[in-house]
């Protein structure tokens, strides 16, 4: 099967940052996934793929960019410790767009407080 090749101008100046933002050595490549971007890695033989939640679009390449930059730190910051599933997963939680479970998180948190009353966590206005 023949491999389309992008004409837009704007792809190239894409594909130019996101490796001006990575090492040298690295292997990391954006294309169109039916209409959004999806992010290629390739280290040791092997490929990583994640489909990032950004549409195929010039509008959307600064805040790509921006993710693409917080991936590639916390995946090259692990050093082969950490998949690039995992990289994406901790990236889009440092989002600002990313919904905090805060019923969730209270819940979790109230384990390792075992000494505080339900009339602690129900006067504790900072939770809502």
């Amino acid at each position: 099967m023949p491999v389309k090749v992008e004409k837009d101008n704007w792809v190239s100046v894409f594909r130019d940052q996101i490796k001006d933002s990575i090492a040298e050595s690295d292997q990391w490549f954006i294309t169109n996934c039916r209409g959004k971007m999806r992010l290629q890695v390739k280290e040791d033989g092997k490929v990583a793929t994640r489909i990032l939640p950004f549409e195929w679009n010039q509008k959307n390449t600064p805040k790509a960019l921006q993710r693409i930059r917080e991936i590639y730190k916390n995946y090259s910051s692990s050093e082969g410790k950490k998949t690039l599933a995992k990289a994406c997963e901790i990236a889009s939680a440092s989002s600002s767009t990313e919904e905090i479970a805060w019923f969730e998180l209270t819940d979790q948190y109230k384990k390792f407080v075992p000494y505080a009353s339900n009339k602690t966590w129900e006067n504790s206005t900072f939770l809502f």
